[in-house]
């Protein structure tokens, strides 16, 4: 039943349901993520987009993701530039 509903009031209830959850409830679920409460707040406030039909900013989203990617791959790769001086 619910599939044939507007695909934007499916996206505005399941928005609805998101902002009823209690605190608790939204803390556990940050814990099993691990990502720390104050982290996971500034974050959403950040890519969240009324203007989005699914309530976040794609584009900030992506670039991100995008940033921590990179960040990574340059860790990874002192890391191993590390080890393989270690090695030689």
């Amino acid at each position: 039943m619910i599939s044939s509903w507007p695909p934007k009031l499916i996206v505005y209830i399941k928005r609805y349901e998101r902002s009823q959850t209690n605190e608790s409830e939204a803390s556990k679920e940050n814990e099993l993520m691990d990502v720390p409460h104050e982290a996971y707040t500034r974050l959403e406030k950040y890519i969240t987009s009324d203007e989005s039909p699914v309530g976040i900013d794609a584009k900030k989203t992506h670039i991100l993701i995008l940033y921590k990617l990179m960040e990574i791959e340059r860790k990874l790769d002192n890391l191993s530039h590390k080890v393989t001086i270690k090695a030689s």
